[in-house]
């Protein structure tokens, strides 16, 4: 469950778990919060970033109750060498988003909406990547 104290942390352990875990995880473990710095880089590979996140109170019943509303900005980026498993790999992430909104509905998480995307490619040590960037928003609401 989603905690005020650990927001960012729990919203994106949320989408990780759903991803790595849950009846509708993807088919890569090659999952991070960041771009590695160092070492050797494996495709397929998913980034989500850290979430961004704004927080809003709400106070009602004359002042004496307070409703915590957030707004959740989540960036993933999916890189890969073959242009046919990018589209594959893609449309596994945003099927298991969609399909799993339950999950993220009993974690707080609702109102999912898919907002933006982007495509891109480059030559890195004589491979083409692919990199498709993938934006969505979700809402929290805690009492």
């Amino acid at each position: 469950m989603v905690n005020l104290s650990t927001l960012s942390t729990d919203v994106w352990q949320v989408l990780y778990d759903h991803l790595q875990t849950s009846t509708y995880a993807i088919s890569t473990d090659n999952i991070y919060s960041a771009y590695p710095d160092t070492g050797s880089i494996t495709y397929p590979m998913v980034i989500i970033y850290p979430p961004i996140i704004n927080l809003k109170e709400i106070t009602t019943g004359g002042g004496s109750q307070s409703i915590k509303e957030c707004s959740i900005v989540y960036n993933i980026e999916i890189y890969h060498t073959s242009a046919k498993n990018l589209k594959s790999l893609i449309d596994e992430i945003i099927n298991s988003i969609k399909n799993g909104k339950e999950n993220f509905s009993s974690n707080g998480i609702k109102n999912i909406n898919f907002t933006d995307s982007d495509y891109d490619w480059w030559i890195e040590t004589g491979k083409k990547i692919h990199m498709f960037s993938l934006t969505y928003t979700g809402r929290l609401i805690k009492k």
